[in-house]
């Protein structure tokens, strides 16, 4: 999930989907109760795609689960990370799998 720094989901549009409305309900939690918390980066990936590429890239924050964070192309600065990097990432301690990156 990217947040931005009002702690509203980043998204292009303004329409919200059912998935959408519950990410926006994630990220709004996480602007309220946030704990944050240092994350390795631990892997990346990138995928083709006609209109953009996709880039991944996986953090970890926990041993029990690896967390994949996607963005376009256009916003590649975690992606540029190398791994074994460490970036701060915020969770609800009640659900860690909640969770987010901030981006400004």
């Amino acid at each position: 999930m990217c947040l931005d720094n009002k702690g509203s989901i980043c998204s292009k549009s303004s329409q919200l989907t059912p998935s959408g409305q519950r990410q926006a309900y994630f990220a709004r939690q996480l602007h309220l109760h946030p704990t944050s918390l240092k994350a390795t980066i631990v892997g990346r990936e990138e995928v083709e795609r006609p209109e953009d590429d996709l880039l991944c890239v996986f953090y970890q924050f926990r041993p029990d689960f690896v967390v994949r964070f996607q963005d376009s192309a256009q916003h590649s600065r975690l992606y540029s990370q190398p791994i074994g990097s460490e970036i701060t990432v915020y969770y609800l301690p009640e659900n860690p799998k909640i969770n987010g990156i901030l981006v400004h």
